[in-house]
């Protein structure tokens, strides 16, 4: 079992991919979100509400960014979670970042493999 101190750490590494996934003004559009949800399909979330995110982005491919943040909000309620804080996944960078990020400014792909060692869950 996690330490608290790692499972926070990993809980901000999820919030803060998420963030990445569903932030218009990040990286992650198109394949790049596509092959980060693949990457992330055996990570087990140790917050409920990242994992309800997490399968409501994977439920949207092929969207762009915009269109995703749009529709995420509907696709949760559809999935029988209509009261999400999207402020978190939503907001700007420097509300959410975790410590790492404010340091070096991780893509995306950086940030899921500090998860996976954080998490030990294989490389892929």
């Amino acid at each position: 079992m996690p330490t608290p101190d790692k499972s926070s750490t990993i809980i901000e590494l999820e919030r803060e991919i998420l963030r990445m996934l569903c932030d218009p003004g990040e990286e992650a559009d198109g394949k790049s979100r596509e092959q980060a949800i693949l990457r992330l399909q055996a990570h087990s979330w140790r917050d409920a509400e990242h994992r309800i995110v997490f399968e409501a982005v994977s439920k949207l491919p092929g969207r762009n960014a915009s269109e995703l943040r749009h529709q995420l909000p509907a696709q949760t309620t559809r999935m029988g979670f209509p009261d999400m804080h999207w402020e978190t996944y939503f907001a700007s960078k420097t509300s959410s970042s975790t410590e790492g990020a404010k340091e070096s400014n991780p893509n995306l792909e950086t940030l899921i493999a500090r998860l996976r060692a954080a998490s030990r869950e294989p490389a892929s």
